[in-house]
């Protein structure tokens, strides 16, 4: 079933849905575009795109993202929202502080004296560090 048309693009100054067609608002956007030196394959309907990438960056959920665009579909929302170094960043962050969150949890309220002689000559911790993956996966990503 088709959903009724609905008027997105209104006047400023009047209100009302531009009547002019379609012809006159590419010409506008044509004219907006070259104005804003964007590239010339840049077509209106791909700030739609933008527009839930943004949302997605800013961590809106895929129900937000959807009463923004207008799409039914979870699955057409992840079509449109395209995984950016914005998001790469906040999902780091959020690991980070949820790996801080556990570590504190873990820490004992007293520290435990172990044993004369256990765990070698400084106490059992090797100078060897394994990095963790998602870190390496990060620090690689900024090197690159």
């Amino acid at each position: 079933m088709q959903r009724p048309a609905e008027h997105i693009l209104l006047s400023e100054t009047t209100g009302n849905p531009w009547v002019d067609g379609e012809d006159h608002f590419r010409h506008e956007f044509a004219r907006i575009r070259e104005a804003a030196g964007l590239p010339k394959d840049l077509q209106f309907r791909d700030l739609r795109r933008t527009a839930a990438t943004d949302l997605g960056a800013a961590g809106a959920t895929d129900d937000e993202i959807r009463a923004v665009t207008g799409h039914q579909s979870r699955g057409v929302v992840a079509v449109y929202v395209r995984p950016d170094t914005r998001m790469a960043e906040a999902a780091i962050l959020k690991r980070e502080k949820e790996v801080k969150r556990a570590r504190a949890a873990s820490v004992p309220a007293s520290p435990v004296a172990k044993p004369p002689g256990v765990g070698g000559k400084n106490g059992g911790r090797s100078r060897a560090r394994t990095v963790d993956p998602m870190i390496k996966s990060h620090l690689l990503y900024q090197l690159s």
